[in-house]
């Protein structure tokens, strides 16, 4: 048997904790299904974007940067967050274009949660017979090398590397494309 105890999770505090780079971290008490209290730190973040962008040779457009949280360099798709008021699709056209200088035909291929203790809602995209149209012109705080792999490459650095952040959105847009 199958029971909702969503509705008997009950928010009794709620107070943000930090707050930088439009996300936040809250500590939120609830009183859960059982009558005990416990609380959680949960983000709030912006929505995002990220993007599989073939090449019209078939080749894996990445973003290559150091990433803090991890403290390493990893392969990333291009994405990040929406702009307040833009549209998904906006955002991933822009970010692919800021952070590789490429643009080709962008199409939606599902969107996903963040995480468990995030209110974030992630959108996956994948775009084809993509070029090279412009230099790109990363954020402030963005270093980044543009890279591509073959898809063989790019599938094993998916599936079994651990180098690469976005692989909620890689494998939803390699299932939408049947390249899995």
């Amino acid at each position: 048997m199958t029971t909702d105890t969503s509705a008997s999770w009950r928010e009794i505090e709620r107070t943000t904790v930090f707050s930088k780079f439009g996300r936040s971290v809250d500590r939120v008490e609830f009183e859960l299904p059982d009558g005990r209290k416990e609380e959680f730190y949960l983000k709030r973040e912006c929505p995002g974007v990220a993007v599989l962008a073939l090449t019209t040779d078939q080749r894996v457009i990445l973003a290559r940067q150091y990433r803090p949280g991890p403290d390493r360099v990893l392969y990333e798709l291009p994405g990040g967050v929406l702009e307040p008021g833009e549209d998904a699709l906006d955002a991933v056209v822009r970010e692919l274009l800021e952070e590789t200088g490429y643009q080709g035909e962008v199409h939606a291929a599902g969107p996903y949660w963040l995480d468990a203790y995030s209110n974030v809602r992630h959108f996956a995209f994948f775009a084809t017979g993509c070029v090279k149209v412009a230099e790109p012109t990363p954020e402030r705080t963005e270093f980044i090398d543009v890279v591509t792999f073959g898809l063989a490459e790019f599938r094993s650095r998916v599936l079994r590397s651990g180098e690469m952040t976005d692989t909620a959105a890689a494998y939803l847009a390699l299932d939408v494309l049947n390249l899995l």
